[in-house]
């Protein structure tokens, strides 16, 4: 009996990396056949590598299939193509201002991941010539490129003061322009 549930562990141990590799291995040819055909779009990609994308994108989800009984559903797609942004390094903050620039940190990759997911929606409308959809990316576009230069027109000002030693004082301005002066 104990022999019985020793094997059944396995299976499930096995189902489960199974499952994790499968969720894991969706990613890479997603993201590959993404960027490519971006890349395309823009004239600067790869279409001779198109079928052998395809061909690995749909052994991903058949591998993911196998693992789960299911085709991957859009989170799970969602999740293998979405961009992560690197944190600011700010060890050297105190805590107030250390929350202060990573509230705007976020607000500025906020904003550029909406200027994104705009350009990408302006492009999917463009291909299809969908007018409405068009013009819903353009001004989704235009109002989080505007909300992005004042997000990061404000993390920078946070930086600066941030990084700015308290005691230091102004520079004195030079007198004169630095010529000699004339005499007559």
């Amino acid at each position: 009996m104990s022999l019985r549930l020793v094997v059944e562990n396995d299976e499930i141990d096995d189902n489960g990396r199974d499952q994790r590799w499968a969720e894991d291995g969706l990613g890479g040819p997603l993201r590959t056949l993404a960027a490519n055909l971006m890349r395309i779009v823009r004239g600067a990609g790869h279409p001779e590598r198109l079928m052998d994308q395809i061909a690995a994108l749909r052994e991903a989800f058949d591998h993911y299939r196998a693992a789960f009984g299911h085709w991957p559903p859009p989170d799970v797609i969602h999740n293998a193509l979405i961009i992560d942004h690197e944190p600011t390094s700010r060890e050297s903050l105190g805590d107030e201002e250390r929350d202060e620039l990573r509230r705007l940190s976020d607000w500025r990759e906020q904003s550029a991941s909406e200027v994104q997911r705009a350009s990408l929606q302006i492009i999917a409308s463009m291909l299809l010539d969908q007018k409405p959809q068009l013009r819903s990316g353009e001004h989704d576009f235009w109002s989080s490129f505007y909300q992005t230069r004042d997000a990061h027109d404000a993390y920078l000002a946070g930086w600066n003061k941030s990084i700015v030693p308290k005691t230091r004082k102004p520079a004195k301005k030079p007198r004169g322009n630095g010529r000699p002066s004339k005499t007559k």
